[in-house]
């Protein structure tokens, strides 16, 4: 069975993992620069067009599962969940891009899993139309110690962010508040003061801790500018998806690390499976995806 596999061969050296790793620790994001090509970034702009189309149509027919990215729209943002079941050849290889793992098993330094990877973009504003989602966090709780990293965003840029078209907006060392922003009252009408745009050229990947602030930066310009989040959390962590129930036609062509980050080896025992404890090998996987369940 052919395994998910990258376009194109992608690395990044020791020393620029090492910096970003720093920068995370001490500001609560960081950048990798170039590491994907402008041409495998088309391909992937490509299907991102192509997949917001086929939601679009599902919108306008009021379908059941479009009441998600629905809202976002109205929030000033596209985002689009979960694309890797949208389109599995192009996106799941991304979610174990070496630079990607080398930077978090820097942070983790245990196993972690993927929340979610989406698609997004920041549409422009128009009269008396939506309002901006407010800063927030994605960490469901404050971190027991500041430098505790629960949680960690990958965002590859398939476009130039810049502060015309909707570059991220983050609050330096935010990450070490104790704060979780969205649910402080005093700050639902009034943004605090010393965000940063995070300005990057298409194929750069920035990171960004769960608990740092921050906020979809507005489109003046109504350039394109389609990023791929993808959500890491420590195995422990309940995911927002359970990707375990992708299919066997997925399963089959994961290999350990993607079935790892799917959650496969973190499942709870199922009853009378003669397993006790919930993190397991990855070997003892077995080849059979129905099997799999079973454990």
């Amino acid at each position: 069975m052919k395994k998910y596999k990258i376009l194109e061969d992608i690395s990044c050296s020791q020393e620029s993992i090492n910096d970003v790793v720093n920068e995370i620790h001490k500001f609560g994001f960081g950048k990798l620069r170039k590491v994907l090509s402008n041409n495998y970034c088309k391909v992937l702009v490509d299907a991102a067009d192509k997949i917001e189309k086929s939601k679009l149509k599902l919108i306008k027919k009021n379908h059941v599962s479009t009441k998600p990215l629905a809202e976002s729209i109205k929030n000033g943002q596209t985002f689009i969940r979960n694309v890797i079941l949208d389109n599995p050849e192009l996106f799941i290889p991304l979610i174990d891009l070496s630079p990607i793992m080398s930077v978090l098993k820097e942070l983790f330094k245990e196993t972690f899993i993927i929340d979610g990877i989406g698609i997004s973009k920041s549409n422009k504003k128009i009269k008396n139309g939506f309002s901006r989602s407010p800063p927030h966090v994605d960490s469901h709780i404050v971190s027991p110690q500041k430098n505790h990293i629960l949680d960690v965003v990958a965002c590859i840029c398939l476009d130039d962010f810049t502060k015309e078209n909707g570059a991220t907006k983050v609050w330096p060392r935010s990450h070490k508040s104790g704060v979780l922003i969205h649910k402080e009252s005093k700050h639902k009408n009034n943004i605090p003061r010393g965000s940063v745009d995070i300005l990057c050229s298409r194929g750069d990947i920035f990171f960004f801790v769960g608990q740092t602030w921050h906020q979809i930066g507005d489109n003046k310009n109504e350039k394109r500018r389609w990023g791929i989040l993808s959500h890491y959390k420590r195995w422990w962590i309940k995911p927002s998806l359970d990707y375990t129930k992708c299919g066997s036609s997925i399963y089959n062509k994961l290999n350990d690390d993607q079935k790892i980050l799917l959650g496969f080896t973190s499942r709870p025992p199922s009853h009378g499976s003669g397993r006790l404890k919930t993190l397991m090998n990855v070997n003892k996987l077995p080849d059979d995806y129905d099997t799999a369940l079973t454990l």
